[in-house]
């Protein structure tokens, strides 16, 4: 096999790979879904799921609503930090007022 074809087998196979860890985290979000409990068990499977297919250290997911943020769940190593203006990178966001669930 030439090095060109071994490239596009390599490429593809990437690309393999990439498509079915997405295809798990779908499939993680809606077993979350279908035997759910409540919302804070999808919305955690949603932040997991991101974080991983987005290779991150954490993640979290947020609502807004109005002028409020409300952090809605977490997932990652690292600690559980309080909302930080001075990582929002829109100018808009920084001036929000964020709010916390009693449950996170």
């Amino acid at each position: 096999m030439s090095t060109a074809q071994e490239n596009v087998n390599t490429d593809l196979q990437a690309e393999v790979d990439k498509l079915r860890e997405q295809l798990e985290a779908i499939g993680r979000v809606l077993r979350a879904l279908a035997g759910s409990a409540g919302l804070q068990s999808v919305l955690d499977e949603v932040a997991e799921a991101c974080t991983r297919l987005c290779n991150a250290d954490a993640g979290a997911l947020w609502l807004l609503q109005g002028d409020e943020l409300h952090y809605l769940a977490y997932y990652g190593d690292a600690p559980n930090r309080p909302y930080d203006r001075s990582c929002v990178r829109s100018a808009g966001l920084r001036d929000l007022n964020p709010r916390y669930n009693s449950t996170s």
